[in-house]
């Protein structure tokens, strides 16, 4: 490995602690930090509806697993004096150990290049300077977990028993595939079940990896030896799938109905005592909590999605494939276009790496662009597959120097706007405002936050309870009024009440807030919602500090 991907994995943690105040959507925070916050440091959080104990859509480990140790962690240090629990922390430990596991992503790329015979550092540099990488994968999102359990599996299945080797006689690659021993396969099973329970989606990024195993596994092997090796496999796979789904069941029963294995047994005889056995076992399997089932019955429904929002199905391939992968996506098209003009020419000379690693990654893209709602961050388990097929067509590019820096470029672009611009003043208003440890808090509100046309605040980096949030969302103007007037005749005086806003929105509304206000500006901060008037700011460029005022949070304070 290069040094220079070294010093990239070492600037993906160096771009944690910045820290990126860039915030992607509100699901980093409120389907991990905010809800482990709540329920480990006893903060005033919302909760999502994901995690409403009666019909919970998200199973629990896994905000555990992405929040859980980071917080603990935290919460040891505060109690030893070697650390405060603060906003700052609050914000960042997550995310370093995001940046930890991503590392999974690292090794799997490595080991699909060793596997196919392509330059790892290649496609590792491609990977380290992405953005994805640098942002999406160090934030609290449970697609980027996805992604880790992807890349996890992929090194499962293809570490010690898929290689290219050389016929000598005809001098060409051809796969060879082992058998995976009986601890790979129990590990493959555990891994499925639990990126299933994370994510449901994780099955369409797995499909076909595992079917194109199977198929050439089936090619090269006597018939015999096959069905023994695949019955051999899919035993301790099933047994693994089978520990991981009892394991997280209960996890969920024991977190969303406070139920212990002694309680369920005991409700179990209770059952048995007035009625069959029969019933009761239905009535037993019906009570438990099956997070992946309530989310596939839940998303199955369109009237669901269309309030999270619809769009194309053809939004993944042609708009969200090339913002996540820029001009990575023009090679992988280039490089297969060039696949199939081969093919037309000699049937014989086919790349099959190319077509291995194509169908890995159209696959699952297909199988989402059945879905309605559609976003960029539900295809980032595709970016191993992506990273290792460029490094490869990279390879015999003559057009390597102009592609870097067309790479680099995109990646700056990109890790400026997500990890620092896209609505960046919500956090970093939260981290200006207060600093305040938990362990040194007042139990009397002095500032009461109204947020308004921003996304939601997460409340678990309000450390101070001298703060108090109202998220009014994207409400009318006239709501805002009201809120204000309320809040103002309610606290007679007795505390601050700020309106925290985009400069944008603030232009048009300015007219009819009350004007006995102190303005303060936080920038950066842009909102795709009230965008500034890009036409405005070319044709009144010499008006430079009033537009850049544009990217900007405006709090308003009235006293």
């Amino acid at each position: 490995m290069r040094i220079s991907v070294v010093i990239l994995m070492i600037l993906r943690f160096l771009m944690v602690l910045l820290p990126q105040i860039g915030y992607i959507h509100p699901d980093e925070f409120f389907q991990s930090t905010e809800i482990v916050a709540g329920d480990q440091l006893g903060i005033d959080v919302f909760r999502a509806w994901e995690f409403n104990p009666e019909n919970p859509i998200r199973c629990i480990a896994f905000p555990y697993i992405i929040s859980g140790l980071p917080l603990s962690l935290l919460k040891w240090l505060q109690h030893f004096s070697w650390m405060v629990i603060s906003p700052y922390w609050l914000l960042v430990l997550p995310r370093l150990w995001m940046a930890v596991l991503s590392l999974i992503t690292d090794y799997c790329i490595y080991i699909m290049c060793q596997t196919f015979d392509i330059n790892s550092d290649s496609a590792l540099k491609l990977f380290s300077i992405s953005y994805i990488a640098l942002v999406f994968l160090c934030r609290t999102f449970s697609n980027s977990l996805e992604t880790f359990f992807v890349s996890l599996f992929i090194c499962v299945l293809l570490k010690g028993s898929a290689k290219w080797k050389m016929k000598s006689a005809k001098k060409k690659l051809y796969f060879e595939l082992n058998p995976l021993s009986s601890i790979s396969s129990y590990f493959l099973g555990s891994i499925a079940i639990s990126g299933m329970f994370n994510r449901p989606t994780f099955i369409f990024f797995i499909i076909a990896p595992v079917v194109l195993w199977v198929l050439i596994f089936f090619k090269k092997s006597p018939i015999s030896y096959k069905i023994s090796a695949l019955m051999t496999m899919a035993g301790s796979a099933t047994i693994g799938a089978l520990t991981a789904f009892l394991v997280l069941v209960y996890i969920d029963q024991l977190y969303y109905k406070e139920w212990s294995i002694v309680q369920l047994h005991d409700h179990f005889l209770e059952c048995l005592a007035q009625s069959s056995a029969l019933t009761c076992i239905k009535n037993f399997f019906s009570s438990l909590v099956i997070t992946p089932w309530n989310f596939i019955s839940y998303n199955s429904q369109s009237d669901h999605l269309a309030e999270h929002g619809l769009h194309p199905r053809i939004l993944h391939l042609f708009v969200n494939v090339p913002m996540l992968l820029g001009p990575v996506a023009v090679l992988i098209i280039i490089g297969l276009l060039r696949t199939i003009s081969k093919m037309m020419t000699d049937v014989f000379d086919v790349n099959l790496k190319m077509i291995y690693l194509f169908i890995a990654f159209i696959c699952p893209i297909s199988y989402l662009s059945l879905f309605p709602h559609q976003e960029p961050r539900f295809l980032l388990p595709i970016i191993p597959f992506a990273c290792v097929m460029a490094a490869d067509i990279l390879e015999s590019s003559k057009f390597q120097n102009v592609f870097w820096c067309l790479w680099i470029v995109f990646n700056i672009c990109a890790t400026v706007f997500f990890g620092f611009l896209h609505q960046g003043g919500v956090v970093a208003t939260l981290l200006e405002l207060q600093s305040e440890p938990i362990s040194n808090v007042q139990n009397q509100i002095n500032r009461q936050l109204i947020f308004y046309k921003t996304y939601m605040p997460p409340k678990h980096l309000m450390t101070s309870q001298n703060f108090s949030i109202t998220d009014l969302a994207g409400e009318h103007s006239q709501t805002l009024i009201k809120t204000l007037t309320t809040l103002q005749k309610q606290s007679e005086n007795s505390y601050a009440i700020s309106i925290i806003t985009p400069n944008t929105v603030f232009q048009k509304i300015k007219d009819i807030l009350p004007q006995n206000f102190k303005l303060e500006f936080v920038c950066p901060h842009f909102s795709g919602e009230d965008p500034p008037n890009i036409l405005n700011t070319v044709k009144n460029w010499y008006q430079l500090d009033e537009h850049l005022s544009l990217f900007c949070m405006n709090i308003l304070t009235f006293s």
